[in-house]
């Protein structure tokens, strides 16, 4: 679950909503990420999204995010302007052994302070080396070395120590820079810190995830929620995977909001139910294994232009080998015809991108392998290698089981990469609509 709950408490996500019932000092909040390599591309800032989400969550409102190099003067301004803006200052990296790491510089001259040392950080980085089998490298010294006043947060998993600091009504929290410590350190100890503030507010949220429906006509089915649940805020947000349906609902307590929370659930359900494959962090393939599972059934996929990715994601589930038995990557024509038995005369005829090769393709796997369903891909990922009748970004999804064979037709935009991401989708949403019986819209 990361750093929250699925229902939290928060403080502020919508301030006009609580104007009319509450006074609240809300908790403005800044993250600061540090490292020339950001600036650069060099990595990518994966900390200030983890944050940004985690902060949100509960009850903070993110208002700014900026990234600085490993310059003390640049370092400095930044920290100046967060503390004339901000409530809750996140800042990340510059806490290393190196030259570089300049953070612990830059915070003097802002609080006013000068370093003091710390035996017990010391005391941990030799520990720390010492089970590596190596001794404390001279540089890594100075990261016993804190700002005077500075409260500490241990690093559970790395050698770079954290701390806190407060200026005037600002307070900050200091992190290292690497992904790992820094998930680390906010689930431990900057979260359950802002958790313990008072004035929070009771939170409720649902993520539906829904396949095969763009985001715009998602939009015209849910057509006037906004004035059946003013209080509940809606969005969209797509992806390779689908498109994502947040709702969101908040109040001053639990029962306040849980029924008409309930009721707006239910009004989702009811326009676009058919859509939706799952809620929360479920993936499309979990969804897949546990019907496949439950049903007892098994499956068997021939793939050409999804290149193995299908059964790649299938076989990611934990207790996928009860129902995948076989997956063939059949990419040239020879192959589908010598192992999948698709008959010459069909390819001369209709080509590999083709309704009737798909067709052939999910029929012979289901029949090689023994299988209750068979599942075929085969399409055009790009970047050449389209013509007028067939672009690029076409593919042809094949069902099979013992009493039909379906083939979808598709046309996904995007790169290559893309395209099999959303093929293997959309064949994964296939055979859950045609398990399940789900009529075509």
């Amino acid at each position: 679950m990361g750093y929250y709950d699925r229902r939290w408490d928060c403080r502020d996500l919508y301030p006009a909503f609580f104007a009319n019932y509450f006074s609240l000092d809300f908790m403005i909040a800044e993250i600061i990420s540090i490292g020339n390599e950001l600036l650069t591309g060099l990595v990518v800032n994966t900390n200030a999204a983890k944050i940004g989400k985690a902060l949100t969550h509960i009850g903070c409102k993110v208002q700014w995010i900026s990234s600085v190099g490993d310059d003390k003067t640049e370092i400095v301004s930044a920290l100046e302007k967060a503390s004339s803006r901000a409530s809750i200052v996140i800042v990340t990296g510059g806490l290393g052994p190196t030259e570089d790491d300049v953070t612990v510089e830059a915070v003097l001259p802002v609080f006013g302070c000068e370093t003091e040392f710390h035996p017990e950080i010391m005391e941990k980085l030799e520990k720390w080396f010492r089970k590596q089998g190596r001794k404390l490298p001279p540089c890594n010294r100075k990261q016993a070395f804190l700002p005077k006043g500075a409260k500490l947060i241990p690093n559970p998993v790395g050698s770079a120590s954290g701390f806190i600091m407060k200026k005037n009504n600002t307070e900050f929290f200091f992190l290292p820079g690497v992904p790992s410590e820094v998930d680390a350190m906010m689930k431990a100890h900057v979260i359950p810190r802002l958790l313990s503030r008072k004035n929070r507010f009771s939170v409720h949220e649902v993520i539906f995830r829904a396949f095969g429906i763009p985001e715009s006509l998602l939009g015209q089915k849910l057509a006037g929620f906004s004035k059946l649940f003013p209080e509940i805020q809606l969005g969209f947000f797509p992806d390779a995977s689908g498109v994502l349906v947040r709702l969101l609902c908040f109040g001053s307590s639990h029962a306040e909001i849980s029924a008409r929370f309930s009721e707006a659930k239910a009004f989702v359900l009811e326009k676009v139910g058919h859509w939706i494959y799952g809620t929360g962090d479920e993936t499309l393939e979990e969804v897949v294994g546990k019907l496949l599972a439950q049903k007892r059934l098994t499956i068997g996929i021939a793939e050409s232009c999804t290149g193995g990715l299908i059964c790649d994601k299938l076989t990611n589930v934990p207790g996928s080998s009860a129902y995948v038995k076989l997956d063939l990557v059949a990419y040239s024509n020879q192959a589908k015809m010598e192992l999948l038995g698709v008959p010459e005369a069909i390819l001369v005829k209709h080509g590999a991108v083709s309704v009737e090769t798909a067709r052939a393709m999910a029929e012979g796997v289901r029949r090689i392998g023994k299988t209750d369903i068979g599942l075929s891909t085969t399409g055009i990922s790009g970047p050449s290698g389209g013509t007028r009748e067939k672009p690029v970004g076409l593919v042809y999804i094949g069902y099979a089981d013992a009493k039909q064979t379906v083939v979808k037709r598709f046309l996904f935009s995007g790169d290559r990469i893309w395209h099999k991401t959303r093929s293997s989708y959309a064949g994964l949403d296939l055979v859950r609509r045609m398990v399940l019986g789900i009529p075509e819209e």
